[in-house]
């Protein structure tokens, strides 16, 4: 049987896959987050605006946004290499519905040292845009320069996404030489080598995935593929 397209392969499952489909990234669930990142990220860097920063969190907690992005905006100004309010404003551009702005933001901050945390949210967002080729030559570039465990599984993901399974299972496959527990990769391998047709490979996935514990939306899913590949 044929493979349904897996261009959603990341997203967030809004329906309930049918038992009888065949494996479908459209229906997959939310192995890797791929959300903006958030007002909490802990980043330890050297606050060289304080004041304008915390008037933006001041204006956050009022509710004006607008207001808040004004402050981190001339924080920036004031020291372009402060990276919590690149981080914040980023976010908040986000929110209030500037993805444009939000891809000038972030990839300005690249161009500084110390600012490697800004990849992730970075090729998070090219994925939001429906560009994941820009996402997976970011990881890429990134990966190659220093390993990273976050990033190593979201280029997995951005594989996924894009159909290239084999490269998916191989990235999958160096990501868990060193997250062996973590059982949203072992979901996420089985979904592209079920995908490729391994379903004995795929159910082996599966199951080391239910056996180290999932949440029940994750759960539920990965039971729904062991039992389509039982089927098959």
């Amino acid at each position: 049987k044929t493979v349904s397209s897996p261009k959603q392969a990341t997203q967030k499952i809004t329906t309930t896959p049918d038992k009888d489909q065949q494996v479908s990234t459209q229906h997959a669930p939310n192995v890797i987050s791929l959300n903006t990142p958030s007002t909490t990220t802990n980043i330890k860097t050297k606050a060289t605006t304080p004041s304008k920063y915390n008037l933006a969190l001041n204006a956050m907690k009022l509710h004006q946004p607008n207001t808040a992005i004004l402050h981190l905006q001339n924080a920036l100004i004031s020291d372009p290499k402060e990276l919590k309010s690149r981080v914040l404003l980023a976010s908040l551009l986000q929110k209030t519905g500037y993805p444009r702005k939000v891809t000038t933001v972030l990839e300005a901050g690249l161009q500084y040292p110390h600012n490697a945390s800004l990849i992730q949210p970075l090729a998070q967002h090219y994925l939001s845009l429906q560009t994941p080729s820009k996402a997976i030559a970011l990881l890429q570039d990134s990966i190659k320069k220093e390993p990273n465990d976050a990033l190593s599984a979201l280029l997995a993901a951005c594989y996924q996404r894009t159909e290239q399974h084999q490269a998916a299972i191989n990235q999958y496959q160096s990501s868990l030489k060193t997250q062996p527990n973590q059982p949203k990769l072992w979901v996420g391998i089985g979904i592209s080598l079920e995908a490729t047709k391994q379903h004995k490979k795929a159910e082996n996935a599966y199951q080391k995935a239910l056996n180290l514990g999932l949440t029940p939306q994750l759960k539920n899913y990965t039971m729904q593929r062991l039992q389509y590949i039982s089927r098959s």
